[in-house]
């Protein structure tokens, strides 16, 4: 993995996303509440996707109001 070998906020950040993988699998393989975890993660994964797609677009703003 070249991401151990880069700078310590790089790793820092590699770190907390192993750490975030490996949490999310244990609690996703609870008998229970696993389809729960799964279905949160998602649905914040897919929220993410949505505004950073979103974020890319120029949206036209509205005229000025004549008064």
């Amino acid at each position: 993995m070249s991401c151990w070998k880069k700078a310590a906020a790089s790793q820092a950040t590699c770190h907390s996303t192993a750490v975030g993988a490996v949490l999310l699998a244990v609690l996703g393989a609870a008998r229970l509440i696993g389809w729960v975890v799964g279905f949160v993660a998602s649905a914040i994964g897919m929220g993410a996707l949505i505004l950073t797609v979103a974020g890319k677009w120029d949206y036209p703003r509205p005229a000025a109001a004549v008064v």
